[in-house]
């Protein structure tokens, strides 16, 4: 009898130990499929107007809850950040000194909204870790880092990532940034450049919008985030794009290498550090995919025909534009 009832407390305690297991370890979701994981496509962005060519800031206010956007790319375009980050780390993230609250704050920032805003896909597994389910991996959040805090941001969202601090002149400066999809520039000679810097070779930009965007950033604050979009044409699909779009084109393009690039960019200011956060999402959409799409095609190509000669040589247009028009002459006139 005294063997059965140690038989018999030895299980009970092994039943009370796989039981204080169990309760104590954080529940996961199975790993989700590409259907599962993310069922809305990227939204269709068409940020062209047609008419005049006005350039303006053209900002408006941003729901809270559309600050960082999820869709069916999410695995390819992290995976595509990682291979940038173990092939090309100082071309694709800057970060100057100085800067650890700054992104430490984002950090926190970016994982409190994803944790609310989409917690099937990111849980808290404790005050350390939180658990993505759509790469199926354990993050740490705290220190000590083994990684900056900004590249942990960046390996969680799909927005390109820049923080600008203002300087004692009230000229906010690029101090950090996860760059994946630059727009014809290197992220290596830009980084530390003050705002206006950065638009030097925008035709136009520094008489019109100069003084309107400093006054702008200095008048964010932490509960009314902004948003604004902006598009190019290129001669190919790179979402890494660093060479400058006229030059980086060798030969004449067909109309298959055309492509939309649309920004989405957003504005938010961090209320400890009052570093403001300008994010960038940017879709990638093939010229010919707007064949079904007519309206939005001949908006597209009166906005670019409005564009002032200096801007569209800054955008490429002597390079791709008869390419375009032909294109869409061609589209345009079956109707």
């Amino acid at each position: 009898m005294l063997w059965l009832a140690s038989v018999f407390i030895a299980a009970f305690v092994y039943f009370l130990v796989v039981r204080l297991v169990r309760s104590t370890t954080p529940k996961r979701g199975k790993r989700l499929s590409l259907t599962e994981m993310v069922a809305n496509k990227p939204r269709s962005w068409r940020p062209w107007k047609a008419g005049p060519y006005h350039m303006m800031m053209a900002l408006r206010k941003m729901e809270d809850q559309d600050w960082l956007l999820m869709d069916n790319l999410y695995l390819p375009e992290q995976q595509f950040r990682r291979d940038l980050l173990l092939t090309n780390k100082e071309g694709v993230m800057q970060i100057l000194p100085g800067m650890d609250d700054v992104c430490e704050e984002l950090l926190e920032t970016v994982v409190q909204f994803l944790l609310e805003r989409y917690p099937e896909y990111f849980q808290r597994e404790d005050e350390a870790y939180i658990y993505n389910a759509l790469m199926d991996e354990r993050v740490k959040m705290v220190k000590p880092w083994h990684r900056s805090p900004l590249e942990i941001a960046a390996c969680l969202v799909m927005e390109d990532i820049n923080l600008l601090v203002k300087r004692k002149d009230d000229e906010y400066c690029l101090r950090a940034s996860f760059t994946m999809a630059p727009a014809g520039w290197d992220l290596r000679e830009r980084i530390g450049w003050p705002i206006h810097k950065i638009h030097k070779l925008v035709p136009g930009w520094q008489r019109k919008l100069g003084k309107r965007v400093k006054r702008g950033l200095s008048a964010l604050n932490p509960g009314c985030s902004m948003e604004r979009d902006t598009y190019f044409i290129q001669t190919g699909s790179e979402l890494f794009q660093q060479q400058a779009f006229p030059e980086s084109v060798v030969e004449r393009p067909r109309v298959e290498d055309l492509h939309v690039r649309a920004e989405r960019q957003t504005l938010r200011k961090l209320p400890r550090t009052e570093a403001i956060v300008f994010m960038v999402r940017t879709y990638m959409t093939p010229l010919t995919d707007l064949v079904d799409d007519k309206e939005s095609l001949e908006n597209l190509r009166s906005a670019v025909r409005a564009w002032p000669e200096d801007l569209g040589r800054y955008k490429g247009r002597n390079v791709w534009g008869a390419v375009f028009e032909d294109w869409c002459d061609e589209v345009l006139e079956k109707n």
